[in-house]
């Protein structure tokens, strides 16, 4: 429980109090782990209920429920780290502060946290018998961070980089412990990586992209770790090798293959270590470039420096090609046996342009090889074929295509196809129709092929995405084909048709043929679309809450929603053509999707309120009933398409018309968080833009106060983050703003109430008053007595010194000048902000705010309130 002088409020011991009773009876339900999973991040009295049940009153609760909220604690009790805590290290560096300071913020950035969510159970019904049925648990770190990214690459400290790699090395271990305990797929996303070194691939994004750049659950760790040991490879070569030779007797695969990236390198490894490991490795580790890379690129690069029994006995081994299990078991024995060769031939070559040679044993089984006329990857580097490796860890040649006439071909290409998953005939036959797609279409028999033409259409989609303007032959040909596909068989491929249309209709704008295809393809885009909703049913509420982005996505990417997009592509500028709807095929295309039934009539409707302005302009009277209508009157699961208005705002005009509605929407409880708080900021913007103006408001205070004291903890931050975005309104300046909007905002629209306040709120408040400009006392007189203390790390939490890119570089935003107004109220809004409970979080910099209140007014230094920041300062 809360104790009392621990810092905890009335209401926090109430909210305790309140959640135990509730509680008591359902620790066993699965409803509960959803509950706990929607809680805030920053500890609160919940998660205290939630641990007295499980500690005090709930000892016996069976499994899998105890071992579910054992791990549900265990991520609550990961250390909030702050998110500039990567800045605040940089700058300190760059100040002369000693590296050692900050090992531990170097292990935080990049370590694997738990975390977990609500699970997905499509077994409800039944009891779980797992944790995975309660709550999905994930490992895993941020971002990929290189030492220069943390300006620790000019460090010459050999005792910094040896306890950093020790700690890192630490936490390695326990995470992959910790991934074993999970279970299930945590172990498997655990190894996960790529590369175990940081790499750019040249040939994915200009030499940009690290392959795991998107990877956040043990890559940046691992990555790190093997940078440093560069590093003290230089600094201190000894240390190196021994450190290298620990992992070596690690047995987790990741240790592994941190060694042989590490082994690749002359000085770290002999040729003897490389040798006993080459030739001792299991087949798993010797043969997966999938999931070994490392150990492939390493026998390549060292083969020339081994010993001659070595090599031979590991080229024995090589050609002895890989077990038959490891390929997909539905390959003929043919096939595998030819998949395997190539394998062979493939790291044959690879061993070549690593510098080795060939023995005439080898020799001989490559010109066997080439004799049988069976290809292979061919390779341009070590490296070339390792990018995105996982994608294909067991992928075959076989199936290659040689024949003059591809309509032969297409019978074969058709059935080849059908297969499904990664490897074997279904990809070898895509990867042939890329290369001849110009060749199949001008043979191809569309009904009889439905297939192939899919496959190129969907193809070709890839490709129109960075096409020049107008139609080039290949699209014109495609068009052609689906034009003369019988509509039956036309809704057989209605994923990719509808991808292609997406994708070309800027390029047939105004090509009769375009849109009636279109039009053919709609009712089966419906169906499809329809038959796998991601919320439908009549626990509509509780699923939604699942996915608060649920509608924006779906209305992008089903079927129907390509098609939509199809049509918004072509939108001309109304300044150009004031009324595109006034007939022809874009009236026929929209009036079409307004047909829709089912979920993708709500799809519809999101898609078209994103545009509600521009259909408002085009066509007045048909948004009127078609999209303001729709809107005013939702209800139950329509009130989703309030989402696309909570993406984009309204205009004072149409906020004139479903305004009222909005603002019941927005404080309702029927919606995701997510979406209340931007319809909630649709709100605000509006109240303080007729605040200013001296306008009649559109939304009546006292709807928009009841809006921010009922919609919740998410909405009025929101609200207060609104403020915020006001004040930067560059056309006007920010002083005027906060006298003319916000002051008045705060005073006569935002709720007083004490229950109302909070941490996180708090911390957005906190930075109004420096958005304010030379308001700033006076906004800190408005803001301060909302304020209640929240982990404020630095002083960027509250606007300043925060460090800001612009056309004129890199520069700091600091406080105003001080003199007593200011002085006094920045000493009210810090003391206000920073907790007096033991152990509270104050910002490392706060020295920089005490020194400039004190310039302000050197009596403040006698004050009761800066004693006892200073104190913590000193402490």
């Amino acid at each position: 429980m809360i104790r009392r002088g621990t810092g905890a409020s009335i209401l926090e011991r109430e909210i305790e109090r309140a959640t135990v009773a509730f509680l008591e009876g359902r620790l066993a339900e699965k409803a509960t782990f959803d509950w706990a999973a929607g809680l805030r991040s920053q500890p609160s009295a919940e998660r205290n209920a939630l641990r007295n049940l499980l500690n005090y009153r709930d000892p016996q609760l069976e499994e899998p429920y105890r071992a579910a909220w054992s791990w549900v604690c265990e991520a609550w009790d990961e250390p909030e780290w702050p998110e500039d805590a990567r800045l605040e290290m940089t700058e300190a560096l760059g100040h002369g502060v000693p590296p050692l300071t900050f090992v531990r913020h170097v292990v935080e950035l990049v370590r694997p946290r738990l975390s977990f969510e609500a699970a997905r159970d499509p077994r409800r019904k039944a009891r779980p018998t797992e944790v995975s049925r309660l709550v999905s648990l994930n490992l895993g770190a941020e971002n990929l961070l290189s030492l220069q990214d943390l300006h620790l690459d000019t460090v010459d400290d050999v005792a910094f980089f040896s306890l950093l790699a020790d700690k890192l090395e630490s936490e390695l271990a326990y995470g992959l412990a910790r991934a074993a305990r999970i279970g299930g797929s945590a172990v498997y996303l655990a190894n996960w990586i790529e590369r175990v070194y940081a790499v750019q691939l040249p040939e994915v994004n200009g030499g940009q992209s690290d392959p795991d750049e998107f990877r956040n659950g043990f890559a940046p760790l691992v990555k790190l770790l093997h940078e440093i040991l560069g590093k003290l490879f230089i600094l201190a070569p000894d240390a190196a090798r021994a450190r290298v030779a620990g992992w070596l007797r690690h047995p987790d695969p990741l240790f592994q293959r941190l060694w042989a990236a590490a082994a690749r390198v002359p000085g770290l490894a002999s040729p003897a270590e490389v040798a006993t490991f080459l030739r001792g490795v299991d087949g798993d580790r010797f043969w997966s470039l999938g999931h070994f890379p490392e150990i492939a690129e390493l026998r390549a690069k060292r083969f020339a420096e081994l010993s001659p029994d070595d090599q031979a006995a590991i080229e024995r081994r090589l050609l002895q090609t890989p077990p038959a299990d490891l390929f997909l078991r539905r390959l003929g024995k043919s096939e595998r046996d030819a998949a395997r060769r190539s394998w062979v031939r493939r790291e044959l070559r690879r061993i070549e342009l690593g510098g080795g040679s060939a023995s005439k044993a080898a020799q001989a089984w490559i010109a066997d090889f080439a004799a049988r006329g069976e290809a292979y990857t061919e390779l341009t580097t070590v490296t070339s074929d390792m990018d995105n490796a996982y994608n294909f860890p067991w992928r075959t040649e076989a199936g290659v295509y040689d024949v003059d006439d591809i309509k032969v071909l297409l019978p074969t290409l058709e059935e080849d196809l059908g297969e499904r998953g990664y490897g074997g005939k279904s990809e070898t036959a895509g990867a042939y129709l890329r290369d001849h797609a110009e060749d199949a279409l001008e043979v191809l028999e569309p009904a009889r092929y439905p297939r192939v033409l899919a496959y190129l259409a969907r193809s070709d989609a890839e490709r129109g995405r960075s096409a020049a303007a107008g139609p080039d032959a290949l699209a014109a040909r495609l068009l052609d084909a689906l034009v003369r596909l019988p509509s039956a068989v036309l809704a057989g491929g209605v994923d990719a048709y509808a991808s292609w249309l997406d994708v070309w209709s800027k390029h047939f704008p105004s090509d009769h043929r375009f849109w009636a295809t279109w039009m053919r393809l709609w009712p089966a885009a419906v169906a499809v679309s329809n038959r796998s909703p991601a919320i439908l049913g009549s626990n509509f509420d509780g699923q939604r809450k699942e996915r608060d982005d649920r509608l924006a996505m779906e209305s992008l990417n089903s079927s129907a929603g390509h098609l939509i997009s199809a049509l918004f592509n072509v939108l001309p500028d109304l300044t150009l053509v004031p009324h595109p709807f006034q007939g022809g095929d874009l009236r026929a295309v929209r009036d079409l999707a307004f047909t829709a039934t089912g979920d993708v009539r709500l799809q519809v409707l999101h898609r078209f309120l994103s545009f509600l302005e521009y259909m408002r302009k085009a066509d007045p009277e048909w948004a009127q009933v078609h999209l303001l209508g729709p809107l005013a009157q939702a209800e139950h699961q329509d009130l989703e398409i309030w989402d696309a208005i909570a993406r984009r705002g309204l205009s004072p005009d149409s906020l004139k018309t479903v305004g009222p509605k909005l603002v019941l929407v927005a404080r309702g409880q029927s919606l995701p968080s997510k979406t209340r708080a931007g319809l909630a900021q649709t709100v605000v913007y509006s109240v303080l833009r007729d605040m200013r103006d001296g306008d009649e408001p559109i939304i009546p205070l006292a709807d928009a106060q009841q809006m921010l004291r009922l919609g919740g903890e998410q909405v009025r931050i929101a609200a207060a983050r609104a403020m915020n975005g006001f004040l930067a309104f560059k056309k006007t300046d920010p002083e005027t703003q906060f006298t003319a909007g916000v002051k008045p905002f705060l005073a006569q629209v935002w709720p007083s109430d004490q229950t109302l306040r909070s941490g996180p709120l708090s911390d957005v408040l906190a930075e109004l008053p420096a958005a304010a400009g030379a308001a700033f006392a006076d906004a800190v007189a408005s803001v301060a007595p909302l304020v209640v203390p929240f982990e404020a790390w630095s002083l960027h939490a509250f606007g300043f010194y925060a460090r800001l890119e612009d056309e004129h570089g890199s520069r700091s935003k600091t406080p105003p000048v001080m003199n007593k107004d200011t002085a006094g109220a920045w000493l009210d809004l810090l003391d206000r902000s920073i907790g007096r409970a033991e152990g509270a979080v104050y910002p490392r910099d706060l020295a920089l705010a005490l020194d400039a209140i004190s310039t302000g007014d050197k009596a403040l230094m006698n004050d009761p309130r800066f004693l006892r920041l200073v104190a913590l300062v000193r402490r």
